[in-house]
């Protein structure tokens, strides 16, 4: 694992063993006055450095455990974090801590607040895949799309980037956009989609995303009442497991330049 950190020479008290991290995950683990960046490929301890990142934070005083969030791509990651995290602080301080997907952290904030967006709080379902493709299917017949032309698994595809990259049916009006016939017909495909999927008072997996980011940026009452959200948004504190770095949205949630990558 690479870092730029460097090593400070007395490492003082923490709630686990130096040695059982590397010299060049110490750097990281004890640097607590801003964001570090850490590059490096799969499987070398990102997880272990953030978790005892957390761990240190912590113990020094600096931060309460209900101001951390700790995100992550996959459901098994953020276990391994509560874990690691109940071995390194005990089970009542651990379970203090928001360690979650990111989709995982967007239902929440969803199912708290999404009636913003228009959604019935208390019947909002998750479509799967399958689920959602047949609504995609509907929308194309319903905007007159011929399927033969508008093949459905690249109009999915679109719409999925465009998700994860917050562009919205609004977008299109656009010069760059609406002077396109292909736009123009995905801009009613997109459209209808939304819309059937908002009258189902559904989201897809993407939806747990992009909804939610766009909650956010219509809304600041909605991450003023969400006392994770608002500590993670006030405190550089926030410990991101892996980032995509196509996902526009999910960089901007949590506060990193999109221009940044983590490596997964």
């Amino acid at each position: 694992m690479d870092t730029t950190v460097a090593i400070p020479i007395e490492l003082g008290s923490a709630p686990f063993d130096w040695n059982d991290l590397s010299p060049s995950q110490i750097g990281p683990v004890r640097y607590v006055n801003g964001p570090v960046l850490i590059n490096a490929a799969a499987g070398t301890g990102k997880t272990r450095t953030i978790t005892y990142r957390i761990a240190y934070i912590i113990e020094q005083g600096n931060v309460s455990a209900l101001s951390i969030l700790a995100v992550t791509f996959t459901r098994k990651a953020a276990r391994e974090m509560v874990q690691r995290l109940e071995k390194l602080l005990g089970a009542d301080l651990a379970q203090q801590i928001t360690a979650v997907t990111y989709h995982a952290l967007g239902l929440k904030m969803l199912q708290a607040y999404g009636d913003w967006l228009g959604y019935q709080l208390k019947k909002l379902v998750i479509y799967n895949q399958a689920e959602a493709h047949q609504v995609l299917l509907e929308a194309m017949r319903a905007v007159g799309a011929n399927q033969g032309i508008w093949e459905p698994q690249h109009v999915g595809e679109a719409i999925q980037q465009w998700k994860e990259n917050r562009v919205t049916p609004a977008d299109f009006d656009s010069p760059d956009f609406r002077d396109d016939l292909w736009n123009r017909t995905m801009r009613h495909i997109y459209e209808c989609y939304l819309e059937k999927m908002r009258a189902a008072n559904a989201l897809d997996q993407d939806a747990l995303i992009y909804q939610r980011y766009l909650m956010l940026e219509t809304s600041t009452s909605s991450s003023r009442y969400f006392p994770v959200e608002t500590a993670a948004r006030a405190k550089p504190h926030r410990q991101s497991q892996s980032l995509r770095a196509n996902y526009r949205a999910l960089f901007e949630l949590v506060g990193i330049p999109h221009s940044t990558a983590l490596t997964d």
